[in-house]
């Protein structure tokens, strides 16, 4: 199924079998990915996002998600197969907040409504080429994985790093902190270079050329 588009401007999942498949994407580092995301239960590694192959197949999907290791309020981002970065007392259910993380040579950096809570040292280290991955908001390539429940609003990538300016202004663009979303009307969005239109409908870019991370396929 599909997740609902509501007239408020977000996108709800019911954790049955609501997803965004983005087909076939031309994925590479630096990237930032970002998303509001409101859960309504804690589950077993649902996913804000899964660029990848099934069951982490040739060890190179990249994942945001709850972890489910025992630590359940934990948020973590992985390369699989390769660095991860995660943070403690992050993944709430019943309020919004704005998860994102930036990764380049250099760094990944987690970032709760636009401030830094988790980072990992890369130490230069080679970025991958880029690499044909099919992309899922809300579900997860490994089948024993749970679907995201709750809603989601302006979901973005980025072809660079985003620094902690940038990542703060991206909150603040919505004029608001997180215990004042309800009251807001969020547009439906998926920031992406390229035609968003052959990946998902009913769903506009507003991301500026620059941005390009994915191009459809």
């Amino acid at each position: 199924g599909s997740p609902v588009y509501g007239s408020d401007g977000f996108m709800y999942f019911d954790g049955v079998d609501d997803y965004l498949d983005l087909g076939m994407m031309n994925m590479s580092e630096p990237i930032t990915l970002a998303a509001w995301v409101k859960p309504k239960e804690f589950r077993t590694w649902p996913r804000v996002f899964d660029f990848g192959f099934p069951e982490g197949g040739a060890n190179n999907n990249y994942l945001l998600a709850q972890s489910n290791n025992g630590q359940q309020l934990r948020c973590y981002f992985n390369i699989y197969g390769g660095s991860d970065v995660g943070a403690a007392r992050c993944w709430v259910t019943g309020e919004w907040f704005h998860l994102a993380v930036t990764s380049d040579a250099s760094k990944m950096v987690m970032y709760k409504n636009g401030v830094a809570i988790g980072e990992t040292k890369r130490y230069g280290q080679d970025l991958p080429p880029a690499t044909l991955r099919r992309g899922y908001v809300g579900k997860s390539h490994w089948k024993y994985d749970d679907l995201f429940k709750g809603s989601m609003a302006d979901v973005r990538i980025y072809d660079r790093a985003l620094n902690a300016t940038e990542m703060a202004s991206i909150v603040s663009e919505a004029g608001i902190n997180a215990s004042q979303i309800e009251a807001t009307v969020f547009p439906i969005v998926f920031s992406m270079g390229g035609s968003v239109s052959e990946v998902v409908s009913n769903l506009t870019s507003e991301v500026e050329p620059a941005s390009v991370i994915a191009i459809p396929v």
